[in-house]
């Protein structure tokens, strides 16, 4: 007996959650009349299936009409994943409209060029958006996805604020999505994470002025707007040297092992040594740290690696005693000084923003080990539009980027010919940062814009 999965049924209307898993001989799943009847779907999970090619399928008798406009009015939740004959969410150009979505995880969808042919009406997703692989995604769901991916920090905010004021966006160009892009480990932390990220910008429509860290060269294409760069906010003395006593930010979560540090540093030959550091916020798994460490080691490089007390019980036992004659521990160190000594040969990074514009306003190249949010974004950019450094790959399996492609990154980035052509390029960029903040500079000159129009204003 041939069961069709696409007849109608009364019994639709009281289904909330549909989980399909490993149907080897799917080619879809809906028609427009089945999701008519769908009223109440709050999760779609649909994973394993081999042979699916469409969620949504049109009968020849559904051609033209009212069905060229689909709905899912409580639709909460898209979660597909390996299906690897996937071509699109429908082929049919028609409007989907999903009034309710909020969270979207794709995965594994190598076939998988764009979601659908037509327009997809989205006004509520502002969460997650997880896509695994090299497949290119595009069109009208993944306009804020481009537009964040495209623009980098400029577009990461108004990225949050489109998503919460359902702004239109024109389509610029395809993207091609690279590996991964994340915004936490789990939903519930994307929600939270997200949701406090959304409620900073929900007032910026009444902002006067919006600045930002970063310059106009490093991303002309997107400074079109009304807004004020001021960037990099590298203190004077590491760049034009135009303000004798600026030599740091002023603040710091934690007290850096300065002495110990430099000192270090200055008994080593220029570009010998690795820096690694994650930032203030970032953290590694044991196993992550793990492989990390074997694959400083296995570089034969010596490194400067910054290990928070909190994340001290992850490293490999006696790892700190073995390495000895080859690393530097410390739990906090004088970032700017580091990167700034001829000593640093490469940077090992979690890509959070400021720590990349200032690897390029020092111009240190950079293997990249993203986490989470921007991090993947900025390490795309850092290996594939401003060419300063190398992205360190995770695994299929766990996530994790393991110690022998670490330590090809750094040899790549320290004596590869790939390498040679980064650390050229990241003194190129740590010229332009130095002219964008310089006298007449673009910065400079916004800078000093932004004061004129803040002292003639009325507040």
């Amino acid at each position: 007996m041939k069961i069709d999965h696409t007849a109608t049924s009364p019994r639709l209307g009281n289904l909330v959650f549909i989980k399909i898993s490993s149907c080897c001989k799917l080619k879809n799943l809906f028609t427009p009349s089945i999701v008519k009847g769908l009223v109440q779907l709050r999760t779609l999970e649909v994973k394993f299936c081999s042979t699916l090619e469409e969620i949504i399928s049109y009968e020849k008798a559904e051609t033209g009409g009212s069905t060229d406009r689909v709905t899912f009015p409580g639709l909460y939740q898209i979660d597909l994943g390996k299906l690897d004959s996937l071509t699109c969410f429908c082929a049919r150009r028609c409007t989907i409209e999903f009034p309710a979505l909020e969270l979207l995880d794709i995965q594994k969808y190598p076939k998988m060029e764009t979601f659908g042919c037509g327009d997809q009406v989205t006004p509520k997703l502002v969460n997650m958006i997880h896509l695994d692989g090299e497949e290119r995604c595009m069109d009208n769901l993944n306009i804020t996805l481009q537009q964040f991916f495209k623009e980098k920090q400029v577009s990461y905010s108004f990225f949050l604020f489109f998503s919460i004021c359902n702004a239109a966006i024109t389509r610029t160009q395809e993207i091609y999505l690279k590996k991964l892009l994340r915004w936490s480990k789990t939903k519930r932390e994307c929600h939270g994470r997200l949701a406090l990220l959304v409620n900073q910008f929900s007032n910026i429509d009444n902002a006067d002025w919006v600045l930002f860290n970063t310059f106009y060269k490093l991303e002309e294409k997107v400074c079109m707007c009304t807004y004020f760069l001021y960037g990099p906010t590298v203190p004077s003395m590491y760049l034009d040297r135009r303000l004798g006593d600026d030599k740091e930010y002023g603040i710091s979560l934690f007290k850096p092992e300065t002495s110990a540090c430099m000192s270090w540093l200055n008994g080593k030959p220029s570009g010998s040594v690795v820096y690694v550091s994650f930032g203030s916020l970032a953290e590694l798994n044991q196993d992550q740290m793990g492989e990390l460490a074997w694959g400083l080691k296995g570089s034969n490089y010596n490194f400067l690696w910054v290990v928070r007390e909190s994340e001290e019980s992850k490293l490999p036992n006696k790892f700190v005693e073995e390495t000895s004659d080859q690393g530097l521990f410390v739990s906090w160190c004088p970032q700017l000084e580091v990167l700034a000594h001829e000593s640093i040969g490469c940077f090992v990074t979690h890509c959070g923003f400021n720590s990349v514009l200032e690897a390029l306003s020092l111009g240190v190249a950079m293997v990249a080990m993203p986490q989470w949010t921007d991090q993947p974004t900025n390490a795309k950019y850092v290996e594939d539009v401003w060419e300063t450094g190398i992205r360190a790959l995770p695994d299929e399996k766990g996530g994790v980027m393991r110690g022998q492609v670490v330590e090809k990154c750094i040899k790549e980035v320290m004596e590869g010919e790939k390498g040679k052509e980064m650390k050229k390029n990241a003194k190129k960029w740590k010229n332009l940062a130095r002219e964008a903040i310089d006298e007449g500079g673009s910065s400079n000159k916004d800078t000093d814009e932004f004061v004129v129009k803040l002292l003639c204003s009325s507040y």
